[in-house]
């Protein structure tokens, strides 16, 4: 039981959590502007440490958490999302690129120590970002039928200019969060490390 615990309630529960911050970050629009005309927030950081910390399984609790949010919010807010948009989101990040933050930081988990990881999570949050800004808005183009044209290309270099602000914000949060937090509260809960492994046959 507590090793199904560890691997599956904990990590869904983290998504959970984290996704609710998030939508109400979301929702009440707790942002300031950027110098590129853009405005800085929280929401994604929360989602970077439920896929960090919950692996999958934390991605998927803060996709199910953001979509009732999403669906329960005042109607004026929801009749002013995009649902192009709104899917191309939850497919490119909450399938896609989250999942994979998690499991990019699981892989280094174990092979650098602190403050050397940060050099990688910085270096993951970057192509987060980059294939954020590349992959979102091509599938709304293919969802809404759009010709692929330079368009995309021209709106995917102002992405780049426009949110880099953005991706240094959260690099510098998540920093200071992963480098205060004790080891076995950043350490991955959805997966048994090598190490525990090798704990558990030596008490054997």
């Amino acid at each position: 039981m507590h090793r199904l615990t560890r691997r599956f309630w904990i990590p869904l529960g983290l998504g959970v959590v984290m996704g609710l911050l998030a939508g109400l970050v979301n929702i009440f629009n707790l942002t300031f502007m950027s110098p590129t005309g853009w405005p800085i927030g929280f929401y994604n950081i929360f989602l970077f440490i439920a896929c960090a910390i919950g692996g999958p399984l934390g991605g998927i609790g803060e996709i199910i958490m953001l979509t009732m949010i999403n669906s329960l919010g005042p109607i004026e807010w929801r009749e002013a999302i995009d649902l192009s948009l709104y899917w191309a989101n939850v497919i490119v990040e909450g399938l896609i690129l989250f999942p994979w933050f998690g499991i990019a930081y699981r892989s280094i988990f174990k092979r650098l120590k602190m403050p050397l990881r940060l050099l990688p999570i910085a270096g993951f949050i970057v192509l987060f970002y980059v294939l954020d800004i590349l992959l979102i808005p091509l599938l709304q183009y293919v969802f809404n039928g759009w010709p692929i044209d330079a368009s995309l290309i021209d709106n995917f270099v102002s992405g780049l200019t426009s949110w880099y602000p953005q991706v240094i914000f959260d690099i510098l949060i998540i920093s200071i969060l992963f480098f205060a937090l004790p080891e076995r509260y950043r350490s991955p809960q959805w997966c048994e490390l090598n190490t525990e492994r090798s704990s558990q046959k030596a008490k054997a």
